[in-house]
């Protein structure tokens, strides 16, 4: 056995046998001491680990799989957003993967039975994706390291996919969202990219706007927002393949935070981007919302594209329960909504908030006159149970109100 294996056995069975140990406190313990193995490394394993147990549990459950930094876990894709992507690509495809990183997205789509190219220019993470290639048993997967896109101009091979998450920082390791700001500068390469792969899939922000992704990056057809359990992961867009800015098909999809990593969804919402938009969106009277109505509350994508006049014409009877307030009202349950549902227990009156107190209510503040935590502190109320107080405007005049809610439990939807 080399010497390199026998440390890195060493150190995943210290990571295996510390897996609930206080990392601080290890490397106190350990400060100055002859181990065999990096310290600093074997600790940022169980951190990683620890913080990353249901984001990635398809390959945590390998023991040697490796991190080689905090950051490269921080910036992994989850496993199930992954695991879409997979799916978009499709199998029996050339992949290049221009910003590997920690290479859950490489890995992944090579799983579906796809070649991929994984380029990553830091050499402790090129190290570390040989490494958990071996582990992972994925022989498909050819990592290279150093600049991806000087090897993509130096080298004339075709691929059908490119894939790149431009790392979100500048180079003062600032934060950034606009493509032009990160690294790699895909920009100012998007001719030379496009030369090189017939689809380029680009992950962003999910902070980015759709209409910043289509000024920045001309050529996109498709663009789906990716989320999970609710949360905005991400805003994918994919050149290649025709289309115009109206004509551009957006894709809204919540996965399940499944642990094997399955793209399995709650809801899919599919539009284009012309048809996005809340101006025209039928407005509910300051009437309409009262016991026995059912509240509607978007995921997390739609709430970001803003799609009121199209929910509002494929649902009858569905209205916004004010212009600017984007949550929805109907008098009879919408089967199907991409998003969570409400039935209207009560409307709360001002002498009604002293019977709350101490009851067990989930707070929600859409377009409110304070937040979720000031108006939870208000009415005291204790976090959790099935009702739900929801502070919003309504009506065509914004009045201020509270309602207090039961929530429905809803199926897997695709439209």
């Amino acid at each position: 056995m080399k010497k390199s294996d026998s440390i890195g056995t060493e150190m995943f069975e210290f990571v295996k046998k510390n897996a609930s140990a206080d990392p601080r406190a290890l490397l106190l313990a350990l400060h100055g001491k002859e181990t065999g193995f990096p310290v600093a490394l074997a600790v940022t394993q169980i951190e990683c680990r620890r913080k990353c147990s249901r984001k990635l549990a398809a390959f945590t459950a390998h023991e040697r799989f490796l991190f080689p930094t905090a950051q490269a876990a921080e910036q992994a894709t989850h496993q199930c957003v992954a695991s879409y992507h997979a799916g978009l690509v499709g199998t029996g495809r050339r992949v290049a993967d221009i910003t590997a990183g920690l290479g859950i997205d490489a890995f992944t789509v090579a799983a579906a039975g796809n070649e991929v190219r994984a380029f990553e220019l830091a050499p402790e993470r090129a190290s570390a994706l040989r490494h958990n290639a071996e582990v992972l048993g994925a022989a498909n997967v050819s990592v290279t390291e150093g600049d991806s896109l000087e090897a993509l101009r130096d080298d004339a091979t075709r691929y059908d996919v490119i894939f790149v998450d431009p790392a979100r920082r500048d180079a003062a390791d600032r934060r950034t969202f606009l493509f032009r700001d990160c690294l790699p500068d895909i920009v100012s390469n998007l001719a030379m990219l496009r030369s090189r792969a017939d689809l380029i899939m680009v992950k962003a922000s999910p902070i980015l706007d759709t209409e910043r992704m289509t000024a920045e990056l001309p050529g996109i057809s498709e663009i789906h927002l990716v989320c999970v359990k609710g949360e905005c992961k991400e805003v994918l867009g994919i050149i290649g393949g025709g289309g115009g800015s109206d004509k551009i098909a957006v894709t809204v999809v919540d996965l399940r935070d499944n642990a094997d990593a399955t793209a399995e969804p709650v809801s899919v919402w599919r539009t284009t981007l012309g048809e996005t938009g809340n101006v025209g969106a039928p407005v509910a009277s300051e009437s309409d919302i009262r016991p026995g109505a059912y509240i509607y509350d978007p995921n997390a994508g739609i709430h970001k594209l803003g799609c009121g006049r199209a929910l509002c014409s494929r649902f009858d009877g569905l209205r916004r329960i004010s212009a600017n307030t984007d949550l929805y009202v109907s008098d009879s349950l919408i089967e199907g909504f991409p998003g969570r549902a409400f039935r209207i227990g009560a409307v709360i009156g001002g002498k009604d908030t002293r019977r709350l107190k101490g009851e067990r209510r989930e707070v929600m503040a859409r377009n409110y006159v304070m937040s979720a935590d000031s108006l939870r502190q208000r009415l005291k109320v204790v976090s959790g149970g099935d009702m739900t107080i929801i502070g919003c405007r309504v009506g065509p005049r914004a009045t201020p109100q509270l309602l207090d809610c039961e929530k429905i439990i809803g199926a897997t939807v695709v439209f």
